[in-house]
């Protein structure tokens, strides 16, 4: 049995990098259209019984047309949702690290267990996320999860035993491009996780 994750495909937000946390309503681009349509040959070898979403709209749009294809189930489940960022939300980077420079720079050193102003932490992000794939392991079919790009960071560093205080360091590492898939196997002796070429 094997669990795919799978980022949204693009939207907007990605293209100016904004943090669209918890903004449930905006949703994918016609490039990312494109994107689905491309992959999905690639979906269609491995197996998929069931597909499982984030309830906002870029992840739910991914998603759905993917279901289209593959006509197998879609499943929506809110431990799926990206990061709560607070104040942050609808902001860029920059221009959260000129309104909020104290806990962008304290949020940069200790992610884990310092959230944005109003927000979550992701720690608490993880937590939630790693439970509802532990959950769909248990079906012992072949799954696929479209989700957000911090919650497969951080599930990718659950499940490799990483200090989550090192996200920076591993999403600079391991980029996520949209609609970028992860292959996650886990057995008895250890746990085999693969990045695999999309090609888009």
């Amino acid at each position: 049995m094997k669990i795919y994750l799978m980022r949204h495909a693009q939207t907007e937000d990605n293209l100016v990098k904004r943090f669209t946390g918890s903004n449930y309503r905006v949703g994918i681009n016609k490039d990312g259209t494109k994107q689905i349509k491309t992959i999905i040959p690639l979906l269609r070898k491995r197996g998929i019984k069931s597909i499982y979403s984030s309830p906002y709209r870029r992840c739910f749009e991914t998603a759905s047309l993917i279901k289209k294809y593959l006509k197998v189930n879609l499943i929506v489940d809110t431990k799926l949702k990206e990061v709560n960022y607070g104040k942050w939300q609808g902001l860029t980077s920059s221009e959260a690290k000129e309104k909020y420079p104290k806990i962008y720079l304290h949020r940069g050193q200790n992610p884990a267990s310092i959230p944005p102003p109003g927000g979550e932490t992701l720690l608490e992000m993880q937590k939630r996320v790693t439970q509802k794939i532990n959950g769909i392991m248990r079906s012992k079919n072949n799954s696929l999860i479209v989700t957000h790009g911090s919650c497969i960071h951080a599930a990718l560093m659950f499940y490799q035993d990483i200090d989550l205080n090192k996200f920076w360091e591993f999403s600079q590492a391991n980029k996520l491009q949209n609609c970028t898939l992860w292959e996650i196997l886990i057995t008895p002796n250890k746990t085999r996780i693969i990045k695999i070429d999309t090609n888009l």
